[in-house]
Parts: C-alpha cells; sequence; structure tokens
C-alpha cells in the first residue's frame, strides 16, 4: 500500500456540469441518501468531489466524534479540514487514516495503488462491488459508517448536506444534483 494519497494539481475533464453529486438511492434501513463523487481523487480532483470527501470525513472525525471513536476513528490531527476543494497534505492524512481504520474494521477496500497512482474512486451504486477488484468503495463505506452514526446519535446533519448553510455553497449546489452513475462510469 502506499504512503498515502500524493498531492496533485487539477487535470481531467472540466469542473462543469461534472461534480459531487446526491445518488437517486435512499438507504432502506435508515431512510438516508448517498451521495457520490463524479472522478477519482487522486488521480482529477475535482473541487467539488474533494470538499465532499472533506465535509464527510469532518463529519466522522469531530461532528460525530464520540460514536466515531468507539469505532476506532481517531482524528490524525486536531484541526478540522479545510472544506476547500484542495487535495492537501492534511486532507490525504485524515483520508489514510480513515482508509486503515476502515480495514483495521473490517472492510474490503482496493489498495490505493490499484491501478498505479494514489486513488479513490467513485463508487458504482451503494453496495455494489468494483468490477476490476470485486472490494467496496472507500467513498461508500465512509458513508455506512457515517449515515449509522448519523442515525444512531440523531444528529441529522448527514442527510441534510445539500440544505445545510455550514456547507460551502459550491458543494450545497453541487449535491442539489441528483442522478445514477459517476461520469467516470458513463460509457
Amino acid at each position: 500500500m502506499a504512503s498515502g494519497l500524493g498531492v496533485r494539481a487539477s487535470c481531467g475533464p472540466p469542473e462543469g456540469a461534472l461534480r459531487a453529486f446526491t445518488l437517486d438511492f435512499t438507504d432502506p434501513l435508515n431512510g438516508q441518501p448517498r451521495y457520490n463523487i463524479d472522478f477519482a481523487i487522486g488521480k482529477f480532483d475535482r473541487k467539488s468531489d474533494v470538499m465532499l470527501l472533506q465535509v464527510l470525513l469532518n463529519l466522522l472525525y469531530f461532528d460525530l466524534a464520540p460514536g466515531s471513536a468507539a469505532l476506532g476513528f481517531v482524528a490524525p490531527a486536531r484541526e478540522r479540514l479545510k472544506e476547500d476543494g484542495k487535495l492537501g497534505d492534511l486532507t490525504s492524512k485524515f483520508i489514510v487514516a480513515t482508509y486503515l481504520q476502515l480495514l483495521k474494521n473490517g472492510a474490503n477496500l482496493a489498495p490505493f495503488v490499484s491501478r498505479g497512482a494514489d486513488t479513490l474512486d467513485p463508487m458504482r451504486a451503494p453496495g455494489e462491488r468494483s468490477k476490476l477488484m470485486n472490494v467496496n468503495y472507500f467513498i461508500d463505506v465512509l458513508q455506512d459508517n457515517i449515515s449509522f452514526l448519523d442515525a444512531q446519535q440523531q444528529f441529522g446533519r448527514y442527510s441534510l448536506l445539500r440544505f445545510d448553510n455550514d456547507v460551502p455553497a459550491v458543494l450545497r449546489n453541487a449535491l442539489k444534483t441528483v442522478k445514477d452513475t459517476a461520469a467516470q462510469y458513463d460509457e
């Protein structure tokens, strides 16, 4: 496994209409939505995609801290991530810590170097495993944990990210888009 996600310059598809979004899905267990990214983080680093991950990691490590700590999630730094859409060293540190804890908790995730680069792919559909490696998607397992903790603690923020004024407007607006699949998988 690589030591972490490398910091890369933005490249790939233009930001435009391709961005983080809400999946056309409602979790049958708790009624929560599921969010997704359009392209791999660590390869394309699209602002709203990285911003979604930063918001989710802040939720896990700071807002849901009592419950998440019980599952072994201890923030690798004292400060919250800046929700700026930039994949910097601190965001990478949180991603790696989360990845390692998910593995420790029994998740079956692809190694970061599965495609020759440190990447985190968008999920195809909640609960669906990757077609190449037959493993779970990081962003899906991460949200399984957040959704569970949010419902358990009756916090209520996770399901309302699209409408939460504390979420950066760029991401709030992106999450108002509802669709079935990430652009990375459009054929």
